[in-house]
């Protein structure tokens, strides 16, 4: 026996895609309507890190805003600092300009002759 001992990282990046820092002014738009304002610190395909003095505010499920960049996004709190949350998207990210889901539904117009 060498008597080496394996250490374990316990760091290991658990994450599906990779994240880039950035500084994004965005706001949380929670189910009753209440508005928690911050900064996306991280962000990649799958999630983000938001910072807000309002982080023990956050629920599980809320809308993320960044208006900047014409996005909104439905999403799922996965951990809480005293500051920050991290989230994973829970839906396919959508332009804000497009307006709620609800509203893009087109009835079918109904052929008089019928």
């Amino acid at each position: 026996s060498t008597g080496v001992v394996a250490m374990v990282n316990p760091y290991i990046e658990k994450r599906k895609f990779g994240r880039r820092s950035v500084f994004k002014p965005a706001v949380l738009v929670l189910e009753d309507g209440k508005k928690i304002t911050g900064i996306v610190v991280d962000l990649s395909e799958g999630g983000a890190r938001f910072q807000s003095p309002n982080a023990a505010q956050i629920p599980k499920i809320f809308m993320l805003e960044i208006a900047g960049d014409d996005f909104t996004v439905k999403c799922e709190l996965v951990h809480r600092r005293e500051d920050s949350v991290g989230m994973q998207f829970i839906a396919s990210p959508r332009k804000i300009s497009w307006g709620p889901a609800e509203r893009r539904y087109i009835p079918t117009v109904r052929d008089p002759s019928d």
